[in-house]
């Protein structure tokens, strides 16, 4: 089905129009309803790991696939990507969570975090990590952690944050403007059961970190 699918929206990269899109219209109706289910599944699976999810509907987990153009140079109607979030709160809340998108060429991101804090929550976030940041640090220095992603990969300043010292000892996690960790690799040639196990076992190991922030 994913490989179908990422066809699809190749063509429609290539054709990102209302008319080509609304064409093959029933094509794209068939692929999302294949797609609801497997999203389904991978929910089944994240709820015996984390059991905030448990109230959530594959609906809540999918955007739309028309993109916002409101705010941007590129009037492209529509994504092409597949992606979902799996977080207590739904796509339209601001709870961190799970992440996965897969490009139309075949590449995934997936991990997991806080994407957005209100100003007032991040001056918050600070204040409290300036006080102590073992807790975080424990959780990036995890071996698996590591492997899989690295370190933290948010949006973040180039200098210190106002109302900071820039002598800060923890003045590199002070700096981050959201708290996220992503893994990149290539779903091509993958079934969509090992793409699925693939996202699961990443959402896995990026709990620690989602868990720690919903604490604060």
């Amino acid at each position: 089905m994913l490989k179908q699918y990422l066809e699809f929206l190749t063509k429609l990269k290539n054709n990102n129009n209302r008319q080509w899109f609304a064409a093959n219209k029933a094509e794209y109706a068939s692929l999302q309803a294949d797609y609801m289910v497997w999203i389904e599944k991978i929910l089944f699976e994240m709820v015996e790991i984390d059991s905030s999810l448990q109230f959530l509907s594959a609906k809540e987990c999918v955007f739309r696939i028309n993109r916002d153009i409101r705010f941007t140079n590129d009037k492209s109607p529509y994504k092409t990507n597949l992606s979902g979030i799996f977080s207590s709160s739904g796509k339209s809340g601001h709870n961190c969570g799970y992440y996965f998108e897969i490009s139309s060429d075949g590449e995934l991101m997936v991990g997991g975090g806080q994407y957005y804090l209100f100003p007032k929550d991040l001056f918050r976030v600070r204040k409290m990590l300036a006080k102590d940041a073992s807790p975080l640090r424990k959780v990036l220095g995890n071996k698996d952690f590591k492997a899989t992603f690295g370190e933290l990969n948010g949006e973040k300043l180039k200098t210190h944050p106002k109302g900071f010292s820039p002598e800060d000892p923890n003045l590199d996690l002070l700096k981050f403007k959201n708290y996220i960790a992503m893994a990149y690799l290539s779903a091509a040639e993958r079934s969509d059961d090992e793409i699925a196990e693939i996202i699961v076992s990443k959402f896995k190991t990026v709990k620690p970190l989602v868990d720690l922030i919903r604490k604060w």
